[in-house]
């Protein structure tokens, strides 16, 4: 199986045993097995061997034996989706391999460099890791046609102090970037329902007489008309919140060691560039048009 002499072999055994000063093999008739320590040994040195697997795999896809593939860690995971869409418009032979992750477990990736960049709430709190603001817009009220307040044009946050909110886990910078509105409007969300997952939001609106949060830019990629009270024709509506405060963001995070493909670095050079553009037209909608431009891709806007 390794392509050389049994002597060999039997030559290598022997070194290391001499080396770690205990038997690692012993004779069972005609064969030979793992001695107790010799299945210690096993145990303690898998995951070294695995480390070593790990980086070599990293070595050979730095070297473009995995061409065009960016690494991410989401954690914003509307925002990601929408910049990969964009970005596909621009680079079709792009490819991403993404994980939705809980904020600590995305940070744990950056520093064992596993990912080039993570999507975040939040910047993280850790010199090695550099986090750059992406994205900001406004935040809107989530709820059922049903709801009391659903005929409104907008509202306070403070307003929504007695409802009931579905959210991400406290796992998620979401959860802790939704209870810091929720204070800075002076009041403790009442969480009543978590998931693990920001789709899962909407349907269990539709179930529960509660509210949530939604980015405006979101709403709109999601396909649904400008943010309005009710008609009675939708069953989910999204009400602007009128508090300064109430704004989310996206940081777009990497270690600062981490070597990034010719590819991965065009990417966040991208992100930057689309929200260069939504910062000036405060619509994700224009601000593709125009990065589609600058690029000399023209698209339709009918129906959109």
């Amino acid at each position: 199986m390794l392509h050389v002499s049994q002597s060999a072999i039997s030559t290598s055994i022997s070194r290391l045993e001499k080396e770690l000063g205990v038997e690692l093999f012993c004779k069972d008739g005609r064969n030979i097995k793992l001695t107790e320590n010799g299945s210690r040994f096993v145990d303690m040195i898998t995951p070294a061997v695995a480390e070593l697997d790990f980086a070599k795999n990293e070595m050979l896809s730095s070297c473009h034996i995995e061409p065009n593939t960016v690494v991410l860690s989401v954690e914003v995971t509307d925002f990601a989706s929408e910049l990969e869409r964009i970005y596909y418009r621009v680079r079709p032979e792009a490819r991403f391999r993404q994980s939705m992750d809980p904020t600590e477990l995305a940070l744990q990736k950056l520093r064992c460099n596993t990912v080039d960049f993570c999507l975040s709430y939040e910047p993280a709190n850790d010199p090695e890791i550099v986090s750059e603001l992406v994205c900001h817009d406004r935040v809107l009220a989530q709820m059922a046609c049903t709801h009391p307040l659903a005929q409104r044009n907008s509202l306070w946050l403070g307003e929504l102090a007695e409802d009931s909110f579905i959210c991400l886990s406290r796992d998620f910078g979401f959860r802790r970037w939704m209870e810091s509105m929720c204070f800075l409007a002076g009041f403790r969300p009442k969480t009543v329902f978590e998931v693990c997952d920001t789709s899962a939001i909407m349907a269990q609106l539709l179930v529960r007489n509660s509210v949530s949060f939604i980015a405006e830019s979101t709403w709109k990629c999601l396909g649904m008309q400008s943010p309005t009270a009710s008609k009675g024709n939708d069953p989910i509506v999204a009400i602007p919140l009128k508090d300064a405060f109430c704004e989310r963001s996206c940081y777009l995070q990497y270690h600062r060691s981490r070597i990034h493909s010719p590819e991965a670095r065009e990417f966040r050079e991208f992100a930057h560039q689309l929200y260069g553009s939504m910062d000036e037209f405060h619509d994700i909608f224009r601000a593709e048009q125009e990065v589609l431009r600058r690029h000399g891709i023209c698209i339709e806007t009918e129906g959109r």
